[in-house]
């Protein structure tokens, strides 16, 4: 016969096990982004970071020492020590996002910027070519050739319309003699 394995011991465990491998993926995960030359080459982020993640955690230990009135010898229990670690863990987690809030929009910033610059690079570039040139002035001339073709079309137009108004007049001009002539 098997022995009956507890499950909510075997549960607690695998808990325990996930929360400390996530806390050591967080570390490792802060370690390495200070560690990257684009991170390292800005100290003024890195101390920042870690001023920000030492701050979290000095409040996070002084709200969980704060005396309790209610249950003085609590603080030793299992769930206790737990939910303190929770409490620095998120505070930590908080901390931390927010730092690498600021770096991303810091980053996104400088990216647009080298992208109208880099944009502005290429056009220069583009315009010094002469086949580049050539296509642009081909188009810019087929332009004006439009324009100047719309505007010949409209001054026809209109000039038809005006002869057209000329020749309604007069027809019904000599309409209205034809009916005076025929009533008299």
């Amino acid at each position: 016969m098997v022995p009956a394995v507890d499950t909510t011991e075997n549960d607690q465990f695998c808990l325990r096990a996930m929360k400390m491998m996530r806390h050591m993926l967080f570390v490792a995960v802060v370690a390495a982004t200070m560690l990257l030359p684009s991170v390292s080459a800005d100290r003024e982020t890195g101390r920042d970071l870690l001023r920000g993640l030492l701050q979290a955690g000095i409040e996070a230990v002084e709200q969980k020492t704060a005396p309790d009135s209610e249950e003085p010898e609590a603080s030793d229990t299992p769930t206790h020590r737990v939910a303190g670690e929770n409490s620095l863990s998120q505070a930590l987690k908080t901390a931390a996002e927010q730092m690498i809030d600021s770096v991303k929009q810091r980053y996104k910033e400088e990216g647009r910027a080298y992208a109208r610059e880099l944009s502005d690079v290429m056009v220069e570039r583009l315009m010094h070519n002469p086949h580049i040139r050539s296509v642009i002035s081909t188009i810019q001339l087929v332009g004006i050739m439009v324009a100047v073709y719309l505007v010949l079309v409209t001054i026809s137009l209109l000039v038809s319309i005006s002869r057209l108004r000329r020749s309604n007049r007069e027809i019904l001009r000599l309409l209205r003699k034809k009916e005076k002539d025929s009533d008299s």
